[in-house]
């Protein structure tokens, strides 16, 4: 766009501003790996590959890891440690509330890392599978491949892999830490209750009905709405790379404990998830002095097992109402988020109780909290245009006059950043509504990327403008951004993608819904009382919805409500939209009703 993408003169900060793209890149990179991985993880035998379960091979394939090798190396996980000690040599400072993408990319990156080494040492045949394949490198083209003694050394040295780490993360303690302590401002305000929820009117549009008609506003709009999943894995998995910084920051040691009494496990990668108090108390056991720390970890668990469910369930609860009345665009996908976190939660620690009683990992209205869901989603995809022309106006008439004044006050800015700077103000100062009108498409992302990679310019030490002395201007270039997202990226806000196994899953619960429908119907036919000797008695018109006070609700009345919804809810959309396959709820039931009839 225009000027937005001038190099940067970048020998004076060691060429920090350009691993914004490094970063990106090696997020995207690890977690394609994980993906890779999987298939030589699934514990089902027809899953795993038929060498691994093939008799015939079998003391091949034992030999093969016998002979596993051990050589001294270079790790294969070089770059991303490169660029962890290119960010500390560099001394960037990270604020999840003011440089929040590169705050948020860094700690993704130590996350993701993380976890595709956990997975990698849960594949019992990692070094079989890896073995198997230099052999039939070696048969192919006559020598090992080069690679080989890398990758074999990484595994033998992570057969451990967060003693390892935390061996690893050492020099990077310092990053790490202040990237994790920046979530003091974002991550307690997130993890309330459901009756502070309530008593702060949390989401509500009528608690001040003077400023309904005001703009939300916030100085954290990013911190707003991201997952709280995503939270808790950067708190638990980054305090114990940079444990020590327990024992002496006491904000580090709350938001530690906090996020120990809200979950008992993390998921890395679908269904595999990872069981934190266990983890984290066989880590410190070993380590002296870290008494304090274990009782930490006992404690928060018995808090997580006493009071995380009922939580989580009064969340919900309060979550279902809320959805009902939001109209204002970041209080829907503050709402949108965190009935998101709490689904989550509730799937992933419903497979992994650890409580005898498991009435509060059961929610028989979970299924009404995502249809307010989809309601919600629904609304903002209809009223997209009228979003579009209410948020061009607001970055073209106010955001661009703010963020044009805070770069004439500057006391310091030098050439490259106040071209970009620049560029930012024209960009929003040339929209207008015609171009809602005319049905223009709009894309924002260039200045998104200039931005990220602004903020990576801005974060280090030795920059002549640094945003750590220039809070406010990152908390309103975050605050613009999100307003570019309601522009040009409503649809991408409100999608979350379901996997791989999502095709065959919705084929099944569809079938299943169309089965139920049917057998309600069934049942509430065959539910007529009858008299003595089989003589059915002769009741008066009208007699099956008389009732003594609407408290009353009889089991036709059950069977007749489960009916209605079902009817309604595989009629609530014509076709579902799975990736590339499209279904048709309709059609299940009408091919489950003419197999009904033909019997």
């Amino acid at each position: 766009q225009g000027q937005v993408w001038k190099p940067i003169n970048i020998h004076s900060v060691s060429g920090m501003c350009m691993h914004y793209i490094p970063l990106t890149i090696q997020n995207d990179t690890t977690h394609n790996a994980s993906v890779l991985l999987l298939p030589a993880y699934l514990p089902d035998l027809v899953s795993k590959p038929s060498y691994l379960v093939d008799k015939n091979l079998e003391s091949a394939v034992k030999f093969i890891v016998r002979k596993f090798p051990a050589v001294e190396t270079r790790n294969n996980n070089d770059h991303v440690c490169e660029l962890l000690n290119t960010i500390d040599a560099c001394q960037v400072f990270f604020d999840i509330t003011v440089n929040f993408d590169l705050t948020k990319n860094y700690l993704d990156l130590v996350v993701t890392y993380t976890t595709l080494m956990t997975i990698l040492s849960r594949i019992e045949e990692r070094k079989a599978i890896i073995g198997l394949y230099n052999y039939a490198h070696e048969m192919t083209h006559g020598a090992s491949d080069r690679e080989y003694p890398r990758l074999g050394q990484m595994i033998v040295d992570y057969e451990n892999p967060l003693k390892k780490l935390m061996e690893e993360f050492v020099p990077h303690g310092k990053s790490l830490s202040d990237a994790l302590i920046s979530l003091q401002m974002v991550y307690p305000r997130r993890n309330l209750s459901a009756d502070q929820w309530r008593n702060a009117q949390l989401l509500s549009l009528i608690s001040a009905p003077s400023t309904m008609l005001n703009p939300a506003q916030s100085d954290t709009m990013p911190c707003e709405y991201l997952s709280l999943d995503a939270m808790e894995k950067w708190i638990v998995f980054g305090f114990i790379l940079c444990h020590s910084v327990l024992n002496t920051d006491a904000t580090a040691l709350s938001l530690w404990k906090l996020a120990l009494q809200s979950s008992t496990c993390l998921c890395l990668f679908r269904d595999e998830v990872f069981h934190i108090h266990k983890a984290a108390e066989d880590l410190f056991v070993n380590i002296r002095g870290y008494n304090k720390r274990i009782n930490d970890i006992r404690e928060c668990k018995e808090q997580a097992l006493s009071h995380a469910g009922s939580m989580h369930r009064e969340r919900r609860k309060f979550l279902r109402s809320a959805l009902k009345e939001l109209a204002t665009a970041l209080f829907v996908f503050m709402a949108l988020s965190f009935a998101r976190d709490e689904i989550i939660w509730l799937l992933r620690h419903a497979d992994n109780i650890q409580k005898k009683s498991t009435d509060d990992f059961i929610d028989k209205h979970i299924a009404e909290l995502i249809f307010y869901m989809e309601e919600l989603r629904a609304h903002v995809r209809k009223y997209g245009p009228v979003m579009q022309r209410y948020y061009v106006q607001y970055l073209s008439g106010f955001d661009a006059v703010v963020l044009n004044e805070l770069v004439q006050n500057l006391s310091v800015c030098p050439e490259d950043e106040s071209i970009i700077m620049s560029s930012f103000v024209n960009t929003m100062t040339s929209l207008s509504v015609k171009q809602v009108e005319d049905g223009e498409v709009f894309d924002f992302r260039g200045m998104r990327l200039d931005w990220f990679r602004l903020q990576a310019y801005t974060s280090v030490s030795k920059a002549s403008l640094g945003i750590s002395d220039h809070k406010e201007l990152g908390k309103m270039m975050n605050t613009i951004i999100f307003h570019t997202k309601m522009v040009d990226s409503l649809v991408e806000m409100l999608r979350h993608h379901i996997g791989d196994r999502s095709l065959s899953l919705c084929n099944m619960f569809l079938d299943e819904m169309a089965k139920q429908t049917i057998s309600q119907a069934v049942n509430k036919k065959s539910k007529k009382a009858t008299g003595k000797k089989g003589e059915p008695e002769r009741e008066k018109p009208g007699v099956e919805s008389m009732r003594k006070n609407r408290l009353l609700v009889t089991n036709l009345d059950k069977l007749h409500t489960a009916l209605s919804e079902l009817c309604f809810s595989i009629n609530y959309v014509p076709n579902l939209a799975v990736w590339e396959h499209t279904f048709t709820p309709r059609e299940y039931l009408t091919s489950h009703l003419e197999i009904r009839f033909t019997k």
